[in-house]
């Protein structure tokens, strides 16, 4: 069993439960990995990408970026945020019918890079 962590994201880099890295046998995982990108002023610019080992490939991925925007496919580039908290919520389908979801709380609390 993987260890599982409660995030708060206001730096630049955070990982969520569940990576490409699984011994045969592990039960199918989905993560999320997010970037944050420095900027000068509102809105904040991050960069989502999906991670997901153990499921039948082809994957279909569906985001609900906790803004009431919702995308499709591995990766979502820069999504803006304006100050708050969002739940971000990723789910992913396999060829098998499976569907495995991961989530995240994104707290927008400044703009720019490191130190925030």
């Amino acid at each position: 069993m993987k260890p599982s962590a409660s995030l708060l994201l206001s730096g630049c880099l955070a990982i969520v439960p569940g990576g490409p890295a699984m011994a045969e046998g592990d039960v199918p995982s989905v993560g999320i990995q997010s970037e944050k990108l420095c900027t000068e002023r509102p809105p904040s610019l991050f960069n989502l990408r999906a991670e997901a080992a153990g499921l039948t490939p082809p994957l279909h991925f569906l985001w609900d970026l906790g803004n009431g925007m919702q995308r499709s496919g591995p990766e979502v580039l820069e999504q803006a945020y304006e100050f708050g908290r969002y739940d971000v919520v990723l789910a992913v389908r396999d060829a098998a019918g499976r569907v495995k979801k991961a989530s995240m709380a994104l707290d927008v609390e400044a703009q720019g890079c490191g130190g925030i």
